[in-house]
């Protein structure tokens, strides 16, 4: 248990946090729930990124960047809870792959990250790993669950 959470699993490790599958008390849905920990919690700085990475997500509407549903802190340990997708990471799914797929990938993914930039923000950490596939991989989601801080 994670305050509003009950958590189910660890999905995701990054350099000062941790992603779990989750399930919100609360509303009875699945979360990504993204926890600062390690030498993160006792830095100011990460504790501050963590809070503006939500804000700046949350100003994001777009079908391929997922949306954040909360950010907070239980006690002292900060945490945003994301859509929990399902599918692998584009560094997951087996290649090689023909051209066409290729282009409607790359084409969304540039989509997303358009609408991002729009807003002014940018994503610092684009990589395979970081890409949701879904819908039979023939979409993507640029913010994810497993998204390392």
């Amino acid at each position: 248990s994670f305050g509003d959470f009950d958590i189910v699993e660890q999905i995701g490790k990054g350099g000062m946090g941790t992603v779990y599958l989750a399930m919100q008390r609360s509303l009875g849905r699945e979360v990504a729930l993204k926890v600062l920990d390690g030498a993160g919690l006792g830095m100011a700085a990460s504790r501050v990124r963590m809070r503006r990475e939500a804000e700046l997500t949350a100003l994001l509407d777009h079908p391929g960047i997922v949306p954040v549903y909360a950010v907070g802190d239980v006690g002292e340990v900060p945490f945003i809870a994301m859509k929990y997708l399902l599918g692998p990471s584009l560094a997951d799914v087996q290649r090689p792959w023909d051209p066409e797929r290729v282009a409607t990938i790359g084409a969304q993914l540039a989509d997303a990250l358009d609408a991002a930039h729009v807003q002014g923000v940018v994503h610092r950490d684009v990589k395979p790993a970081n890409i949701i596939m879904k819908a039979r991989c023939s979409s993507t989601s640029v913010w994810r669950a497993r998204n390392p801080m």
